[in-house]
């Protein structure tokens, strides 16, 4: 199995990378590619990080399945989700102030 980081660039990437500026030079180092999202990138599992967040605002990481088909895992609720609001709203359920906002971060693994 093999896998590249992916990076979108947003706020929240942005930021990760100011706070984390030696992750990339460690994924090179190991081999893993770090590149932008491509359309082809969508068809494959990815492991997606999110900036978890409480009443609004980000205060930590966490990963999640993103499948081809566009749904979700989430190991941390345990739950399964057709798209990002469900996502959303079943970290809400569990955690009643608690949302996810996607850092545009992904892992895309390939056989």
């Amino acid at each position: 199995m093999g896998c590249d980081v992916t990076e979108e660039k947003n706020l929240f990437s942005k930021a990760l990378s100011w706070l984390y500026p030696e992750v990339k030079a460690q994924c090179q180092a190991i081999g893993v590619q770090v590149r932008e999202g491509i359309r082809e990138d969508f068809d494959k599992y990815r492991l997606k990080a999110m900036a978890v967040s409480f009443i609004g605002m980000p205060v930590g990481l966490h990963w999640v399945l993103q499948r081809p088909d566009g749904s979700f895992m989430d190991p941390g609720v345990g739950k399964n989700s057709l798209s990002f609001d469900e996502l959303v709203q079943n970290s809400r359920s569990d955690f009643r102030f608690a949302g996810y906002y996607d850092t545009g971060i992904s892992i895309v693994l390939s056989a």
